[in-house]
């Protein structure tokens, strides 16, 4: 037999088998707005003299560096994948906490060329937002840089599996934003936990919608491994049944399998004499032992029947238990007293105990064998 626990057969088995990764699992999952707004790095600004020059002061942000965000309050470890990220072909808003109603200026150039997602723009003139947050930079005010990325595709990644984002080689657990696009920058001046509650009132609890994808073997229990790999819980069967034949056993454990096998049937047997006689448990006794053919059983089976039959019909047929006791005293010669036959002794029960004919055969049959197969043999020559 094998020393191997049926877990490691089983293991084995798949390995011999090729047992496919278990396809991924796909599910819609619901986000809200602030679990896709990152404050991530501070704002530049490039003042400019409107004395001399025309043009408005500028800003530059780093708006995500291409790195994992680690234990991030809502996913964890995040990393947003830049080849899924679409960049806006127009410029986009720059608010002021992400709320529409302070515009601090608009983006002119947006790249993601180098690894990194780099966003240039220009102050607003014409906005309080705008004047505000240019004149708070010239003081030095320390503005940070937060973005919102809208995702549409999530890719769960299970603990100890290793994957690879943007260059950077990673184990699970980790969330990978597959598919994003850049719909806002914002400067904010609060800190990365006040402002999550920001996003929150500026969005007014907004919900998003993502597909969610988690990846890894997933543990089969038994109903999959039947349903999906039939071929291989077949020879694991197979591999079962050959593991507990006798034939693999000591001889010590046979032996015990034999005293007890041998010790069921006489109690069997036993059983038998008490309810239906030695004779009949001796016939009964040849279809429980070892060698006995269906021959053998069918036979059993049909004799029992034909003398259940011929009793019933005997004690249901008009005056049968007359024309018994008649045959009885004539074989005395009216001297003495007669033994009483099957059918006297079932008559008499029926009186003493006052329960049916058929409970009354019953009885006898068990209490007095000879009377009865004496029964069922004039019953047979009769037929």
């Amino acid at each position: 037999m094998s020393n191997l626990t049926l877990k490691e057969q089983l293991e084995q088995l798949k390995i011999r088998q090729k047992l496919p990764e278990h396809k991924q699992e796909t599910h819609m999952k619901d986000i809200p707005a602030e679990a896709v707004t990152f404050q991530l790095a501070p704002v530049s600004f490039q003042d400019t003299d409107p004395a001399t020059d025309n043009k408005p002061p500028r800003f530059h942000m780093q708006a995500y560096s291409g790195d994992m965000l680690a234990d991030h309050w809502y996913w964890g470890d995040l990393i947003i994948d830049l080849e899924g990220m679409t960049l806006p072909n127009k410029p986009i808003p720059s608010l002021r906490d992400h709320d529409p109603g302070q515009i601090i200026g608009w983006t002119d150039k947006i790249d993601k060329s180098n690894g990194t997602v780099d966003v240039e723009g220009v102050f607003s003139q014409s906005t309080a937002a705008g004047k505000e947050a240019l004149a708070l930079a010239r003081e030095n005010f320390p503005w940070q840089a937060s973005v919102y990325v809208p995702t549409s595709s999530i890719e769960e990644v299970k603990k100890d599996e290793d994957v690879t984002v943007n260059g950077h080689a990673l184990k699970g657990p980790v969330t990978i934003f597959r598919k994003t696009q850049l719909a806002e920058v914002s400067f904010c001046a609060l800190g990365a936990d006040s402002n999550t509650s920001a996003v929150a009132m500026a969005h007014k609890g907004a919900k998003l919608q993502a597909e969610t994808i988690k990846k890894g073997e997933k543990t089969m229990d038994i109903k999959t491994l039947m349903t999906d790999h039939p071929e291989i819980m077949e020879q694991f069967r197979k591999d079962a049944i050959k593991e507990i034949t006798v034939d693999n056993f000591s001889d010590e454990v046979k032996a015990k399998i034999d005293e007890a096998v041998s010790t069921e049937r006489d109690r069997i047997i036993g059983l038998y004499v008490q309810g239906y006689g030695q004779e009949e448990a001796g016939r009964f006794g040849k279809i429980i032992t070892p060698g006995a053919t269906v021959t053998d059983m069918l036979a059993f089976a049909t004799e029992k029947a034909k003398k259940e039959m011929l009793t019933q019909f005997q004690s249901q047929a008009p005056g049968s238990q007359g024309n018994a006791d008649d045959d009885a005293g004539e074989g005395d010669g009216g001297d003495g007293a007669a033994p009483k036959t099957y059918e006297k002794l079932c008559e008499d029960y029926k009186v003493a105990h006052k329960c049916s004919e058929g409970t009354a055969m019953a009885a006898i049959a068990r209490e007095h064998p000879t009377e009865h197969d004496a029964y069922l043999l004039r019953v047979n020559t009769r037929s």
